[in-house]
């Protein structure tokens, strides 16, 4: 079973408006929301159909890299998952020598 060419033609329609966004200005959080939000829901759909090709060649060369570095193409391009930010912890004691 296959997908409907709307729905593909949707999914480039919202990249397309969110990468506009990414060009124009940096992305606020509830940006970043949306377009997480709305491409998870076209993946979310697609994902039930033979959709494997399209939706990697659709999120390989549509996506802006500024998206890229905020989230990353999880399994199968099957959602787009938020980067974690990794804290290096503090340990004020690390370079004391105790005598």
């Amino acid at each position: 079973m296959y997908e409907n060419t709307t729905n593909i033609c949707y999914l480039y329609q919202a990249i397309n408006k969110h990468n506009k966004i990414a060009r124009d200005h940096k992305p606020t959080a509830e940006e970043q929301v949306s377009f997480l939000s709305s491409l998870n829901s076209y993946l979310g759909i697609m994902k039930h159909y033979k959709t494997y090709k399209i939706r990697q060649k659709m999120l390989s060369n549509n996506i802006s890299g500024w998206w890229l570095n905020y989230f990353y193409i999880g399994n199968n391009f099957k959602k787009l998952e938020k980067k974690q930010k990794r804290v290096k912890s503090f340990n004020p004691f690390s370079g004391l020598l105790f005598r």
